[in-house]
């Protein structure tokens, strides 16, 4: 069960650092239209459909990454001190929920890659992307995502403070 946790942990981090690429992608791209557009006055009308599509990447194949790093948001329901029993409980709680939320998501982003790709859908910009193309990372990054929140769910369970290798601030990303 170990090595399927680490195995998990380190796709979320591979595709973490393909998050980090496509930012880096998104930056050239906008710092192109902007030259062409603004600078030498040259209309570029497909960098920001790409651009669209890109943020979809990132946001999907990033979240199993933020959610095994502990970066994401958290909203303390109970403010003060809590006992170690009243906290843990709450993160099983929380991470089963994300559970469900995640694997609902990744469903929807089955069904939405599969009629994309049977109906055939395109961009409707200038680009003309084959839209299954961008929708593959709804269901990858959501399953992904699912298998993340399993692997921590176990990892509570069995009494292990995380599936992850976080710091001993949970806040903080890890080197």
């Amino acid at each position: 069960m170990s090595a399927l946790v680490r195995l998990i942990t380190a796709l979320s981090r591979f595709f973490g650092g393909v998050a980090m690429a496509l930012v880096v992608l998104i930056l050239v791209l906008v710092c192109e239209m902007a030259v062409m557009e603004y600078g030498l006055n040259i209309p570029a009308p497909w960098p920001p459909e790409i651009v669209s599509y890109l943020m979809m990447g990132v946001t999907f194949l990033g979240a199993p990454y933020v959610f095994a790093a502990g970066g994401h948001i958290a909203v303390d329901l109970f403010a003060g001190p809590q006992d170690p029993l009243s906290s843990r409980l709450r993160r099983i709680v929380a991470t089963f929920l994300s559970f469900l939320f995640a694997g609902a998501f990744t469903a929807a982003g089955i069904a939405l890659l599969r009629e994309a790709s049977m109906e055939g859908w395109r961009g409707d910009e200038a680009a003309w992307v084959a839209l299954w193309v961008p929708y593959l990372t709804l269901p990858l990054g959501a399953g992904l995502l699912t298998l993340q929140c399993a692997a921590e769910f176990a990892a509570l369970i069995s009494g292990k403070d995380s599936a992850g290798e976080r710091p001993a601030d949970a806040g903080s990303f890890p080197d």
